[in-house]
């Protein structure tokens, strides 16, 4: 019975996300770019003087998500008592819905840090086992 609800229940989602996709108007065919402009990485990196590896190592460490999410916090509280909480006192009557939750989100993610898939935390779980191997071969004076 729990196995036939699972399954009418991923039908139903499965017929839902292909209806949502239906209904999307086609996007026309790009007929010319520029590969000097826009937001691609070399073109940003000519204006820059970082180097691609620091970047790259630190996107994918999750060396600057804490400063990052400070950063955006903080932002995203001023969007809300600049532009909406003049309008009223809270954020339902004020519009300002999205920018309370990501405050406070973010607010999270600079106390939390980048989670289980950041490589810190890799590096930080190989470091504990090298420490506990290191604690168990050194001998006890007694």
């Amino acid at each position: 019975m729990a196995r036939l609800r699972l399954l009418s229940l991923l039908l139903l989602v499965s017929l839902l996300w292909l209806a949502g996709c239906a209904s999307r108007p086609v996007n026309p065919p790009i007929t010319q770019t520029d590969p000097r402009t826009g937001y691609r990485f070399e073109a940003r990196q000519a204006a820059s003087t970082n180097s691609k590896e620091n970047l790259v190592i630190l996107a994918f460490s999750g060396g600057g998500t804490r400063a990052a999410a400070f950063i955006a916090s903080g932002s995203m509280a001023y969007a809300y008592f600049k532009v909406h909480q003049p309008n009223a006192l809270w954020p339902m009557q004020n519009g300002g819905e999205a920018a309370a939750m990501f405050s406070w989100t973010l607010l999270l993610l600079v106390f939390t840090g980048s989670g289980a898939f950041g490589l810190d935390r890799l590096f930080a779980k190989r470091a504990t086992t090298q420490d506990k191997a290191a604690a168990e071969q050194t001998p006890v004076a007694a």
